[in-house]
């Protein structure tokens, strides 16, 4: 079960607790209570395992991009040294290959930023989400031991 609905579940427990009247006292069945809070502290490192397979997925994505920027420049310098033992055509062939060599690193570039500014994304919505599920237990954790009171 995800926290959200772990979450969920325990608020309804609370808005569905029997009322002392002239209170804003409730009484909540302990036991359910304890076991959501339970179930939702066994929950949190599910999602931050999420949270590491996400960081794991950034830092291959950006290895990939690496490796790929890599492979492209030892091919352009291939192509460059080719073109150099050609005689007649050196000349032609250094301009191309220096081409090749700058197209290669701005691809190589634009692929680096686009996988970063993806990966951040997600790391900082996770983050986020994170942050909004462990603040809305810590609210929630006063409310409920107040209702136990």
């Amino acid at each position: 079960m995800q926290l959200t609905e772990l979450l969920d579940e325990l608020e309804a427990s609370i808005a569905h607790a029997y009322y002392i009247p002239l209170t804003s006292k409730a009484l909540v069945d302990q036991n359910a209570c304890l076991d959501l809070i339970d179930k939702i502290r066994a929950a949190l490192p599910v999602e931050l395992a999420e949270a590491q397979r996400i960081k794991r997925a950034r830092e291959r994505i950006l290895a990939q991009a690496e490796e790929e920027a890599e492979d492209m420049r030892r091919l352009s310098r291939e192509r460059l040294e080719q073109a150099a033992a050609e005689s007649e055509a050196v000349r032609l062939a250094r301009v191309q290959a220096e081409e090749i060599v700058a197209d290669a690193e701005q691809q190589a570039r634009e692929m680096a930023a686009a996988a970063i500014e993806y990966t951040s994304g997600l790391y900082s919505k996770l983050e986020r989400d994170l942050a909004s599920l462990l603040d809305e237990v810590r609210q929630r954790t006063p409310e409920t031991m107040s209702v136990k009171q």
